[in-house]
């Protein structure tokens, strides 16, 4: 007698499987079904490139205002990996800013140097087309004015 009972939950645990595997499947093709309605919201991305918005706290690439810079090093040693470098020298008891190179390809954008500069002399820019054939074009040298 306990033969049977074990054969009868055991064919009632496979009928009951498939009948709630039959549901999951259901339930996914009505989500696909569904979204496959629904108006599309991808963007053409290289063609729209005149029409983007930007969000406010996008960030891009690095931009220095070298006439600002007081050359104090501090984004560099706040950077949690290394990747900005300031060079510079004394000249009349002042620092002068000499370079600055910024490794894109090290950097996790995460705006620890712009939010310590005392004197504001970083920021950010939209521009984010950062791909490269070669690692080393990932390195800038930012622009500066003596």
């Amino acid at each position: 007698m306990n033969f049977v009972i074990n054969i009868l939950r055991t064919i009632l645990k496979y009928i009951t499987d498939i009948i709630v595997g039959i549901w999951h499947l259901g339930q996914g093709m009505y989500v696909s079904m569904r979204n496959f309605a629904r108006r599309k919201v991808t963007e053409q991305y290289p063609e729209n490139r005149g029409t983007k918005q930007y969000f406010e706290r996008t960030r891009g690439h690095l931009t220095l205002d070298s006439g600002k810079c007081i050359a104090c090093s501090l984004c560099s040693m706040q950077c949690p990996n290394g990747s900005i470098e300031v060079t510079a020298h004394a000249e009349d008891g002042k620092k002068q800013l000499d370079a600055y190179r910024w490794k894109l390809g090290q950097c996790t954008f995460c705006s620890l140097c712009v939010g310590v500069c005392p004197v504001k002399a970083l920021g950010w820019k939209y521009d984010f087309e950062d791909a490269v054939f070669n690692k080393a074009s990932l390195v800038e040298e930012l622009k500066i004015d003596n």
